[in-house]
């Protein structure tokens, strides 16, 4: 699971001989004000190894508790008490625990617990992994149409919870123009390969869909796009394919371009400092015709 957002066999294993080498030889006990923080929210009582890592543009730490069996027990974000965004991924997991459960082909993470301490929220998640499919996943037109289908139960429930939520947003997810917001629908946001993990085989496969913090209304083919752009840019999807998944999402040319000029309006230095900018993938598919 530690390695979803690896984009090639041959990096995986890399990634998988890193973490076994790390998980051979412990650095010792977790600090104490990691351990106190974690103590507060609902403990794991299996839990015998933590994997944390710092996220520098959040300022968060992500702690990842695993069990004896190596076998990852649950994911708890540890922010400040007034990271806003933090705060929305807990009332967007919170409504969508409440909205309906039914659907096939889609996983939602469980909201085990949150905490609030003077300084710092924490917020500890968990989902079944054990159906999970060994990363990095092959991106072809099955994974294509098993991703439009996850999309659309996702829509589905987020449409269904936005009563409860959207009055508890801090702040808009996007800047958008009169002619967009006609069309808007809440949206996941980073709806992209490193947020999904694939579980089951067969016609038993669910894509189970993480991280919430950017939940909120946008065109109905923002999460299509992002999904394309990404894939495409990060060489997960080649350009030969590009047409035919981008049809199978339900998105165009046109609203791919409309999604990247959107993104870089609202956060280009962010954008701008990908390994591939997105000026050279507009630039890129602006010169194509399908």
């Amino acid at each position: 699971m530690l390695m979803h957002a690896a984009r090639t066999r041959a990096s995986a294993r890399v990634i998988e001989a890193h973490l076994y080498a790390l998980l051979r030889r412990p650095r010792g006990p977790l600090p104490p004000d990691i351990a106190r923080t974690l103590s507060s929210a609902v403990p794991e009582p299996d839990a015998v190894t933590w994997v944390v890592h710092h996220r520098p543009r959040t300022g968060r730490r992500v702690v990842h508790e695993m069990g004896v069996d190596g076998r990852l027990l649950s994911v708890v974000k540890i922010g400040a008490r007034d990271d806003r965004d933090l705060r929305w991924e807990c009332a967007v997991l919170e409504a969508l625990q409440n909205s309906s459960d039914s659907d096939c082909g889609l996983v939602v993470p469980t909201l085990v617990s949150v905490a609030e301490s003077e300084s710092k929220r924490v917020l500890r998640t968990r989902f079944d992994f054990a159906a999970i499919q060994s990363p990095p996943y092959r991106w072809n037109i099955d994974m294509i149409m098993l991703a439009h289908r996850a999309l659309g139960k996702l829509h589905d429930r987020l449409a269904t919870a936005t009563a409860t939520i959207m009055s508890r947003r801090p702040k808009p997810a996007r800047a958008m123009n009169a002619a967009a917001r006609a069309i808007e629908t809440m949206s996941h946001g980073d709806f992209t390969a490193w947020n999904v993990f694939l579980l089951g085989r067969g016609s038993e496969r669910r894509l189970a869909v993480i991280d919430y913090e950017d939940d909120g209304t946008r065109p109905h083919w923002w999460d299509a796009a992002r999904l394309v752009v990404t894939l495409w840019t990060e060489r997960r999807l080649n350009t030969r394919d590009l047409p035919a998944a981008a049809a199978t999402l339900g998105t165009t040319r046109h609203k791919i371009l409309q999604y990247i000029d959107m993104e870089l309006r609202s956060a280009p230095s962010a954008v701008e400092a990908l390994t591939i900018p997105l000026s050279a993938t507009r630039k890129r598919l602006a010169a194509m015709r399908w």
